[in-house]
């Protein structure tokens, strides 16, 4: 690992300066993602900003039709809190997934969005549940769609001053219902390859479905939401056929990168079929659900 100047931050408005200093500057959070790129000499920053110590950024809360999770709350605090638990399953499910117990309790779930990770577990959950993250720059605050935050590999829409402040959950109809699974070789330290997030809501025949939502991660150079396959199966109801055209959805959105193990049409038929399997579940939990 290379050397670089460690800073600690008393304040986001004291981050948001220093960010702005014009030098390769980072956010250090749980650390979890970047210090390992560090140590494994893919990335060079010129100096690390810690805001661990920043007051008033780690919390869950309800408000207005909407939860609350300050940059700073760690993945355990979220898949544990009653409140996710409850009103936000699909995502405490997700995070389950994640490394094993004790990045989990390191790792915070605004640094795992700002480290912009394609493998990652909490991001697909969160952008079929409509996420919106809330940044702070030198130009003052700014709000931004989970499903376009994503740029490309380990990159987001973030300028170089802002720093992420907030998640937004909308909390979704009591009668949606969602399931999260991936691929995995090994368990605990595998990536996503795919990572599949579906919510559906049905109509009051629990048949009909009203909405579906679909999160992907470990399918290219960044997670996104499969807004096509959303939009063809509203007002549908589960069928053999309807499950194979999301599968050639998915196939023919996706853009994997080939990797020694995986060409890139095992992984197209990979993510067709677990995304047919999510998809199925959720269905299921939202017509059994009362």
């Amino acid at each position: 690992m290379q050397s670089f100047e460690y800073l600690e931050a008393k304040s986001l408005e004291e981050v948001v300066q220093t960010l702005a200093s014009g030098e390769e500057v980072r956010v250090l959070a749980g650390g979890c993602g970047i210090l390992l790129l560090m140590k494994q000499n893919l990335y060079f920053p010129q100096a690390l900003v810690n805001i661990k110590k920043i007051p008033g950024l780690k919390y869950i809360e309800q408000d207005n039709g909407v939860v609350r999770i300050g940059t700073l709350a760690t993945h355990n605090e979220v898949k544990g809190t009653l409140l996710v638990e409850e009103k936000l399953p699909l995502l405490s499910e997700a995070l389950s997934y994640v490394a094993t117990n004790r990045i989990r309790n390191m790792a915070t779930i605004g640094g795992t969005l700002a480290h912009a990770d394609p493998t990652s577990d909490a991001a697909p959950a969160l952008l079929a549940l409509e996420a919106r993250v809330v940044v702070m720059g030198s130009q003052g605050e700014r709000e931004i769609e989970l499903a376009a935050f994503f740029k490309d590999y380990f990159e987001t829409v973030l300028e170089p001053s802002e720093v992420l402040k907030e998640i937004i959950v909308p909390l979704p109809p009591e009668t949606a219902k969602g399931f999260y699974t991936r691929f995995e070789v090994r368990k605990a330290m595998d990536k996503a390859m795919p990572g599949v997030a579906v919510l559906i809501d049905l109509a009051e025949d629990k048949k009909t479905i009203r909405t579906a939502r679909i999160g992907l991660s470990g399918v290219g150079n960044c997670c996104l939401r499969l807004e096509e396959a959303e939009q063809f199966l509203a007002g549908k109801e589960d069928h053999p056929d309807i499950r194979q055209k999301i599968g050639d959805i998915i196939k023919a959105t996706i853009d994997p990168v080939e990797e020694y193990h995986f060409t890139v049409d095992y992984k197209k038929q990979i993510a067709a079929v677990f995304l047919q399997r999510v998809f199925a579940e959720a269905y299921s939990r939202a017509s059994s659900s009362s």
